[in-house]
This record gives C-alpha cells, sequence and structure tokens, in this order.
C-alpha cells in the first residue's frame, strides 16, 4: 500500500487523549515537539515492524529499512555497508557531526555547521529554520516529489549541510536558497547540499537518503498548528521510496533515535535521549496532536487518494452498486414475504352444523387470534385510525379511498414543541388511516397509546 491510513494512527492517538472538556485538568499524554512519535507512526501503518536491537539488522536486508535519526554512532556498531550491499535501504538524517563515518564509502559528509536564513524568508520568521523547495532540485517526476505542493517549502529545524565529492555514488536531492549562509565567525560562505541520495532511477536495493538534519521529521514539524509547511508528506515520500525492496515492499524497520532503538511505534512520551542543540518548544498534548493529524487529513483529502489508490474507483463504485443491490433484494424479499396471503391450516372442515355451544369461540375472537399469529394488526390499525378523524375531524371513513382526498386543515395550541410533536403524530395517524401499512403488536399499542393522548389534546379541525 503506497499511500498509508493516517486515520489509523488518529486512532491511537485519541486513545492516548483526555476528553475534550478537559481544560481544567491536564492531558494524560504529551508528545515533545522533538520527539519521534508522528515519524514512527508514519513507519508503523507503513506495514513496518520494528526490529529491537542492532545484532537484527544483517538479517534479511532485502526485507529491511534502517532508519537513524540524529546522533549516527550506531554506524559503528553494525556493517552497514554489507547491509547496502545485500539490498538494505537506508535513511540518515541528522544536523551534528558524523565523525567521518560516511566519508570513506559514500564520499560525503555533515559539517555539522549551523545553517541561517534571512528572516524574511525562513519558516515562521525563524533564521534557524530554513526553507527548502524540493522542486528546485527535484524533478516533477521524482518519489518524493509524489503529492508535494509547489511553491510551499519544507521547515528544516537547526539544519547544518553536506559536502559531497564528484566521486560519490550519491547525487545532490535538495539544496539551500541563495539566501542561506554557513554560521561561521569569520565569513558567510555558500552552504552545501542539503540533501543527498540515490539516483531517481536506482535499484530499490541499496537505496539510501541521508539528509543534514533531523529537524523535518520532528512532531512539531510533521504536524505544526497550521499546514504550512510540506513535511508530512515529504516523509511520507521517503518511506514509501525506501520501502521499495528487491522482492516486493519491506516489511521491517530498524529506527534508531538519537542512539537509542526505538521498539514500540507511537509511544505515549518521547524518546529522552541528548538534548538537542535549539532551544526545546514546550510539549504537545495528545489531543492537540490528534486535532492536528484529523485537519490533516481533511485539508490533503487523503482519504480519498486511499481509496482511490488502493481499489481504484471504479471497484469503489462497483461494490457500492453491489452492496445497494444486494439491499434492496433483500428487503424487497422481506416485505413480500411479511404480505403474502397464508393458508390457515389450522381451521377444521365444517361438514355440518355445529351448536353454537360448541364452537371453541365465536368468528371475532378466532378473527383476533388469526391476528395475534400472524403480528399483524394494519386492517384494525386503520379503522382505528379512520374512526378517531371521523370523531374529530368529521371525515367520513370511506373519503379516505377517494381520489384527491384532502385532510381538512387544523390549528393545534401550545409550546413551539408541542405543536411540532401533535403535527408530526397526526401525520403517522394520518398515514396509517389513508394507506393501512403492515403494524406489530408493539406498534399497535403504540397507536392506541398516541390516539388516548390526542383525544386529551388542544387541537381542532377547521
Amino acid at each position: 500500500m503506497r499511500l498509508f491510513p493516517p486515520i489509523l494512527g488518529l486512532l491511537i492517538l485519541c486513545c492516548l487523549a483526555r476528553p475534550a472538556d478537559a481544560q481544567e485538568q491536564p492531558a494524560r499524554a504529551t508528545f515533545d515537539s522533538r520527539g519521534p512519535e508522528v515519524f514512527g507512526l508514519i513507519l508503523k501503518v507503513a506495514g513496518l515492524k520494528p526490529i529491537s536491537t542492532l545484532d537484527h539488522l544483517t538479517k534479511a536486508p532485502g526485507a529491511t529499512l534502517f532508519v537513524v535519526l540524529g546522533d549516527l554512532g550506531c554506524l559503528a556498531q553494525v556493517e552497514w555497508g554489507d547491509f547496502l550491499n545485500r539490498g538494505g535501504a537506508m535513511l540518515l538524517a541528522q544536523d551534528g557531526p558524523d565523525e567521518s563515518r560516511l566519508k570513506d564509502s559514500l564520499r560525503v559528509h555533515i559539517s555539522a555547521i549551523d545553517i541561517l536564513q534571512a528572516k524574511p524568508h525562513a519558516y515562521r520568521g525563524e533564521e534557524k529554520c530554513p526553507l527548502i523547495y524540493l522542486e528546485s532540485t527535484l524533478g516533477p517526476e521524482h518519489p518524493l516529489m509524489r503529492r508535494i505542493t509547489l511553491g510551499k517549502g519544507l521547515a528544516t529545524n537547526g539544519p547544518s549541510d553536506i559536502g559531497r565529492e564528484e566521486r560519490s555514488p550519491l547525487v545532490a536531492l535538495a539544496s539551500f536558497p541563495k539566501d542561506c549562509w554557513r554560521d561561521q565567525p569569520a565569513s558567510k560562505s555558500e552552504p552545501g547540499y542539503f540533501m543527498v541520495g540515490s539516483p531517481v532511477k536506482a535499484a530499490p536495493s541499496g537505496r539510501m537518503l541521508v539528509l543534514a538534519g533531523q529537524g523535518v521529521f520532528f512532531n512539531s514539524m510533521l504536524l505544526p498548528d497550521r499546514n504550512d509547511n510540506v513535511n508530512f508528506q515529504f516523509a511520507t515520500n521517503c518511506v514509501n521510496w525506501l520501502k521499495e525492496g528487491p522482492n516486493g515492499p519491506r516489511s521491517r524497520v530498524l529506527f534508531v533515535n538519537n542512539g537509542v532503538v526505538v521498539s514500540s511505534m507511537g509511544l505515549p512520551t518521547s524518546i529522552k535521549a541528548k538534548t538537542p542543540r535549539l532551544p526545546g518548544l514546550p510539549p504537545i498534548p495528545a489531543a492537540i496532536l490528534a486535532n492536528r493529524l484529523l485537519r490533516h487529513i481533511e485539508e490533503e483529502k487523503l482519504l480519498q487518494e486511499i481509496l482511490q489508490e488502493n481499489f481504484g474507483l471504479n471497484n469503489i463504485l462497483r461494490a457500492l452498486l453491489l452492496t445497494a443491490s444486494a439491499g434492496l433484494l433483500f428487503y424487497g424479499s422481506w416485505r413480500l414475504a411479511r404480505g403474502m396471503l397464508r393458508v390457515d391450516t389450522t381451521v377444521p372442515l365444517l361438514i355440518e352444523p355445529i351448536p353454537p355451544a360448541e364452537l371453541a369461540a365465536t368468528p371475532l375472537q378466532l378473527r383476533q387470534q388469526a391476528l395475534a399469529q400472524l403480528d399483524n394488526y394494519g386492517e384494525p390499525a386503520q379503522a382505528l385510525a379512520r374512526q378517531w378523524f371521523y370523531q374529530h375531524a368529521r371525515v367520513s371513513p370511506i373519503a379516505w379511498d377517494e381520489p384527491g382526498f384532502r385532510l381538512p386543515a387544523r390549528n393545534v395550541k401550545g409550546s413551539l414543541w408541542q405543536r411540532w410533536r401533535r403535527n408530526r403524530q397526526i401525520g403517522w395517524l394520518r398515514e396509517v388511516a389513508q394507506n393501512g401499512p403492515s403494524m406489530n403488536g408493539r406498534r399497535f399499542r403504540k397507536l392506541n397509546e398516541l390516539i388516548r393522548q390526542l383525544d386529551g389534546a388542544e387541537l381542532r379541525f377547521r
């Protein structure tokens, strides 16, 4: 499934939140603004099951995605080069120094120097949060550009830049705008790249993305309080592209956040590890995070696209038509069975007159027993309704069967609620008097109670 259903994430978040009326009470669960919960949720509902230890990385590389956000120290503990050669895929994002872990094999390095942007063009006026426009580097057909709104930027949070040698197997995928610079005391030099990775036509085996900053995947950046960046869709595109495996979609993920293996996605609180270089933001209550996710689903029309992509518009319409046809067939068969005349085989065949004293019951009693057995009081209900209208509106019982019959106007007294309720009750009584619908014993008793109420009501027919 290329586009996962975010509504599952909403249900998980709502389960962690208190009711909305708890303004005076603190939320039961909060999320660190710089935490990885939303990105972990993306991995989870994309069908990737977490791996609990680094030792399991080299098992089935073709079915595994290796994600490292923040500290890259875990790369020294695994043979990640062999992992890529055997069909694995990696996503690395860090704004700190990489300790030359990527230079020998990939010919790239992360500088750990802050990249700043002029405040008028930076994300929400924060010069430490440059906005990157992916369309300036990536073509419209690139998988990372899928459903990216042109003119809306990717919001970073305290990024550095990436230096790339010409012999590097990775290509430049995202650059900083021209009004960005490296925060160095001596001079403001032009920054390197923000993202490098495998070429667009690279095979699923060994695909890789390297970002000079994990801030694009923070909770507060993926689901901000207003829809002013493309981070959520970009994270989705990254997972979808790297999830493609040599033998079908990958099913496992080793997710390491700031040196800690995330063994359970969608945690109620963030993993506490190294303090971020930028000042921390206040925690986000789970209810607020759920509301942001719901708004994002509505604004981006994700549910419509999920249904169309995974099932197809024609298949959805065909399923709806089949369901409606089956429902109508079942309802019609039920109504037909209820309205059929049945031969009463319990009445004995009379050969000769029987004395009245020997009759078990009168004809009226037999009729009542038959109605009770069939549980259909439609005829007596119609007669009772017409009798009420004859007594109160002077409508002849045979007038109901005449074409163009109209019930006299009425004047109902009482409050607005009482008048609405009385008119609704009289409307149902009129339906019974005119059409005589099938009616079981429970509804027949309800009709009797209604007539007793209307007898004492303040109403008058003209």
